[in-house]
């Protein structure tokens, strides 16, 4: 859909600790105005738990926008 829109988009993968870590580092590094993830269907009882959920944190601790796209799309 972004393509579609003629939205430029960049992806990167960074190490990092922790996926939350990477993907924050990067946004900040990156000076990205945008942050697109995707959303799991399914989860664990563990990944449940808000301290456990990367898009939460995300969500949170982001100063960029969120996109969150839905896992049937």
């Amino acid at each position: 859909t972004l393509r579609a829109l003629e939205v430029e988009s960049h992806s990167n993968i960074r190490t990092a600790r922790t996926p939350v870590q990477g993907i924050l580092e990067e946004t900040r590094a990156g000076g990205y105005d945008l942050v697109v993830l995707g959303r799991h269907a399914r989860r664990s009882p563990r990944e449940r738990a808000a301290r456990y959920d990367v898009t939460l944190q995300i969500l949170a601790d982001s100063e960029a926008s969120v996109l969150v796209v839905p896992p049937d799309e």
